[in-house]
């Protein structure tokens, strides 16, 4: 059976060009933060990961689903920003990018972003 090894979800575009990122292991919560024209201010945290297990943001048999995922169309062009999430196993790497008319997309997005507002706002 595949294991997870990470999941991770990345924004980047809008007028200043910010970046964010989560990457969550098993044992580790990696948090970047920046913008292209303020390279001063960026943010790396690497916290420990003592409360959130892989497979509470998606289940080893959903993989297939995700796998099988569109991605949707860039924002960019009109100044939005994209999202990317990636799910590492064993043996494959998925990358979804735009898919928040999929409901798991939708889903391991906001248990992501909610992981973001209570373990690093106070750091932004």
């Amino acid at each position: 059976m595949e294991k997870i090894q990470y999941i991770s979800i990345t924004s980047w575009g809008g007028e200043r060009g910010y970046h964010r990122s989560l990457q969550i292991t098993s044992d580790s919560l990696f948090y970047e933060f920046g913008s292209a024209v303020d390279t001063v201010n960026n943010i790396n945290i690497k916290k420990i990961n003592s409360h959130y297990k892989l497979e509470d943001f998606i289940a080893v048999n959903e993989l297939i689903n995700f796998s099988k995922m569109q991605s949707g169309e860039s924002r960019q062009p009109v100044d939005g920003t994209d999202t990317e999430i990636t799910i590492k196993t064993d043996t494959t790497e998925f990358k979804v990018t735009n898919a928040g008319n999929n409901n798991l997309w939708h889903s391991v997005m906001e248990k992501m972003n909610a992981i973001i507002e209570k373990e690093f706002k106070k750091e932004i």
